[in-house]
């Protein structure tokens, strides 16, 4: 999650933004293993952040379920859905929102990260879990009314026709506006093209660093800028590659790569930037997903330049807050680059039109009605199961672990 200096993904992105609004009528505790799975923490660490607590603690199943009795607490929320494991060792029932944030069994289709099958069954265990389910948009919930009557839950219970089953709650942007400071100002007048993210092997970069070739040979007054650096947990060293792209492309002098920084730094970068370029490939993951990029380019008053067909994408595109190109197609995509860097009055109306977009279709207080109705009166349904056992927990710790001493042998040879 995206506090103090740290980096942030989807659903960090996603769960921080929730809790900034949801605070605003709730005590909210944050418990995370994130520092114990990708850190080195051993004992529980308290940080208040935004008048929210949050205690790092220790990935152990046992641990997990004396800190969640400890907090008494009213809900539980597990953001993605796959940490619905730690709640295994509980051994009582409390009202449980499950956020399924994203396609997550599509994203292994592209690259695989994990045990596919495993993944699979126990996304399919999960919906016997939630009292309230959740997703972030339409399209995600057909992908996952589809797996919730695969996973049989539904011959199990008895649901009212008008009963959404699973519910439509849409990312929302941060409370904050984005704050810049004077340091950060713009000192030319290059066109700049900004490539949010960690450096990503399902971006298409071949595709990007061709059209600016062909911007290259039309206009010097450009620069790329890509904000992020090498994922931590993909075997894909994209720092190199691009390196490569911007070198063969004759680009190394208009290509600017940032590195991993803290994402509360990231507001400075949108202010020197022209346009928020999306670059995936086009998938079936793309057409389901909620692009967060997307949504935090809008948040800091950026055009944006996306190959998406996600529903933010069309969104997007539909209130002329940017354009879309064709994936794969950098002619394309150089002329609308060529068309910008001309025409930086479209840029001005861009921005107009997303200010609109944020206080209408993106609006926070909107966006949160169906999950606040239930945290006013959470409720447990009454076929509610608790699909994976202690020894599930137990299971998936042991491949932690496993996991863990494989990558310090290595770091250790390396």
């Amino acid at each position: 999650m995206p506090y103090g200096d740290n980096i942030t993904d989807g659903p960090g992105y996603r769960l921080w933004n929730l809790v900034s609004e949801l605070k605003r009528r709730y005590e909210v505790v944050i418990l995370s293993v994130h520092e114990s799975v990708y850190g080195e923490l051993r004992k529980e660490k308290e940080i208040v952040e935004d008048k929210v607590l949050i205690k790092a603690i220790p990935y152990t199943p046992t641990f997990v379920a004396k800190s969640i009795r400890e907090e008494e607490p009213d809900c539980l929320l597990f953001t993605p859905w796959s940490s619905l494991v730690f709640a295994s060792a509980v051994r009582q029932y409390t009202a449980t929102v499950v956020d399924y944030v994203g396609s997550s069994l599509m994203e292994n289709l592209l690259y695989p990260r994990s045990n596919r099958s495993m993944l699979t069954s126990l996304k399919l265990k999960s919906f016997r879990y939630g009292d309230f389910m959740m997703c972030t948009n339409e399209r995600q919930r057909y992908y996952l009314l589809g797996l919730y009557f695969a996973s049989m839950r539904a011959w199990k219970c008895n649901r009212s026709p008008e009963d959404p089953i699973i519910h439509v709650v849409p990312m929302t942007y941060p409370s904050e506006p984005p704050l810049i400071s004077d340091v950060a100002a713009r000192k030319n007048d290059e066109f700049t093209i900004l490539l949010m993210g960690a450096l990503l092997p399902w971006y298409d970069y071949e595709t990007l660093f061709k059209a600016l070739h062909l911007l290259n040979k039309k206009t010097q007054a450009f620069r790329l800028v890509i904000m992020g650096g090498n994922a931590k947990t993909l075997k894909f060293d994209g720092t190199t590659y691009v390196k490569k792209l911007a070198h063969d492309y004759g680009l190394e002098d208009r290509t600017t790569i940032t590195g991993l920084f803290a994402f509360r730094g990231r507001a400075s970068f949108y202010s020197q930037a022209d346009i928020g370029l999306v670059l995936g490939m086009r998938t079936l993951e793309d057409e389901l997903s909620t692009r967060t990029r997307i949504l935090d380019y809008l948040w800091g008053r950026l055009p944006i330049v996306t190959s998406g067909n996600d529903t933010l994408s069309d969104l997007a595109v539909s209130r002329r807050c940017g354009l879309h190109f064709n994936p794969g197609d950098y002619e394309n995509l150089f002329q609308i680059f060529h068309e910008l860097a001309k025409e930086r009055r479209l840029l001005t109306e861009y921005r107009k039109n997303i200010e609109s977009v944020l206080q209408k279709d993106l609006n926070p207080s909107k966006c949160l009605e169906p999950l606040a109705s239930f945290l006013e009166n959470p409720k447990i349904d009454t076929c509610r199961q608790t699909p994976f056992s202690l020894t599930t927990s137990l299971a998936l710790y042991l491949n932690y672990l496993s996991g863990n001493r494989l990558i310090s042998r290595i770091n250790r040879t390396n």
